[in-house]
């Protein structure tokens, strides 16, 4: 008569030892004692699968290795300065040149009213003549 009982055998050891005895596992999986039978129908079940994540792995990897790369390359960087501050260099041109258009049309304006009052204050005194003229044609002579 064996000292642990009949239902212990090197199948339920196994399973005892990884988890498979009791539990959650015990209760979905149909017990078997073919646990490398059902080891491999479960790999062959999941092989496809695993494939796949593996081969995307293999691209996102791939595709991290490649920015890492560039992060840490220093002509990378560097041409990354150069393009902003030639961006930096542009809107600063056309930011002056603006600057410069507005003063240019400031001082336009400027000399336009300028020139506008001048004719103004002209033909105010010419019209102030006249008036002064007229006023005094009609003014009765004293005898």
């Amino acid at each position: 008569m064996p000292l642990l009982g009949p239902e212990h055998n090197a199948v339920t050891a196994y399973k005892a030892k990884h988890g498979k005895l009791g539990g959650r596992k015990a209760t979905v999986e149909e017990p078997s004692d073919r646990v490398v039978t059902d080891a491999a129908r479960t790999a062959s079940i999941v092989q496809d699968t695993v494939l796949q994540k593996v081969d995307g792995l293999r691209t996102e990897l791939a595709r991290y290795v490649g920015l890492l790369q560039t992060v840490n390359d220093p002509e990378a960087v560097e041409a990354e300065v150069a393009s902003v501050a030639a961006a930096q260099e542009e809107i600063r041109q056309v930011l002056e040149a603006a600057e410069q258009d507005i003063q240019k049309a400031r001082d336009e304006a400027e000399q336009k009213a300028a020139a506008a009052k001048a004719e103004a204050d002209k033909r105010v005194e010419e019209a102030q003549k006249a008036a002064a003229r007229r006023s005094w044609r009609r003014r009765p002579r004293s005898r």
